[in-house]
């Protein structure tokens, strides 16, 4: 097989870009519309502002396997690129070891979130509304609300970071991405802490 320069592979080929609003997502995106104009669609997938639980849990917990399942049922995917934080640190200080850590261990000692727990609270409450007789639009407000209720936050992100570390407090990036010389950061900046996964069809 002929290796070809990303540039090359790029033209004429069709995208699907997940989390397209998320931060790795939009440096992609950009650089791939400033480097290859000859792409053929760009495809971006946003989530909601304000998700319901039942469906932030599972995008925020099973979304890989979702994806590597969807990969295998594409039958001209020639490529699928996975990329997502190995880990969220929360505020710390120091250096942050990339040791690897293992199921249920979190940086902050605290037990992780039992995903199936989690699944079970939102399916007891999905039958509950259901059997009162709740509308579609009563069931979508009563989910975004017990969201929050779980985890004082209707930002799934920090949905996310509780799941990965078990109930990290404040925002991991304090900073305006506008004051960042993007050209730079995408061409010479090395990125510690990120996961790649790339699974080519043969």
């Amino acid at each position: 097989m002929k290796l070809e320069s990303p540039l090359q592979f790029l033209e004429d080929k069709t995208i699907l870009v997940t989390g397209a609003a998320g931060f790795l997502a939009k440096i992609f995106v950009e650089k791939v519309l400033r480097v290859q104009p000859g792409v053929k669609k760009l495809f971006l997938l946003i989530r909601a502002e304000d998700d319901k639980y039942d469906v932030a849990l599972n995008v925020n917990t099973l979304g890989a396997r979702h994806v590597v399942e969807f990969a295998k049922k594409c039958t001209s995917l020639a490529v699928m690129v996975h990329v997502s934080t190995a880990y969220v640190s929360g505020e710390r200080e120091g250096v942050i070891p990339e040791r690897p850590y293992h199921m249920g261990e979190t940086l902050n000692g605290v037990s992780g979130l039992d995903i199936d727990a989690e699944r079970r609270v939102v399916e007891e409450r999905l039958e509950e509304l259901r059997a009162e007789g709740a509308s579609d639009e009563a069931i979508s407000v009563a989910m975004k609300e017990l969201g929050i209720e779980r985890f004082d936050d209707s930002n799934t992100e920090k949905l996310r970071v509780a799941a990965m570390e078990g109930g990290v407090e404040g925002d991991v990036f304090y900073f305006d991405p506008k004051c960042i010389d993007w050209g730079h950061y995408v061409t010479n900046i090395h990125i510690p802490g990120i996961v790649k996964y790339v699974f080519k069809r043969s």
